[in-house]
């Protein structure tokens, strides 16, 4: 079972991502569910239609059910962030584009403030 998978059209990886990198063949994919650790889709579709942060990344901040924020940078893929122990999707109840970029002013993204390591899988329409 694989749980951070991208399912995408071989032809929108070249275009979009170039030469894409760890990959997971579909003949080998059985069954295909959501995952459990997926942002849900419409926090996710939020964070797309906003700009990016920076030239390949994006900074974003969000809000979990106790009221806190979790700041993340990652390149453009923004579905699977590197959930914290005790916190993951079901947590996430907003999200905020363009947080204020000072937290990260003096230090790169600690362990869960990135995204998660995940695989493509790529197939022809």
């Amino acid at each position: 079972m694989l749980d951070r998978v991208y399912m995408v059209e071989a032809s929108t990886a070249r275009n979009g991502w170039g030469h894409v990198k760890n990959t997971v063949a579909l003949e080998e994919i059985v069954q295909i569910e959501e995952s459990p650790l997926r942002l849900p889709a419409k926090w996710a579709d939020e964070l797309y239609l906003a700009p990016e942060s920076g030239m390949g990344y994006r900074h974003f901040a969000l809000q979990i059910n106790d009221g806190s924020l979790l700041h993340f940078v990652v390149g453009n893929l923004v579905d699977f962030p590197n959930w914290p122990p005790g916190i993951g999707p079901e947590n996430v109840v907003g999200v905020v584009t363009g947080p204020d970029r000072e937290v990260f002013r003096h230090r790169g993204p600690g362990p869960y403030e990135s995204g998660a390591t995940f695989l493509w899988c790529t197939y022809e329409s």
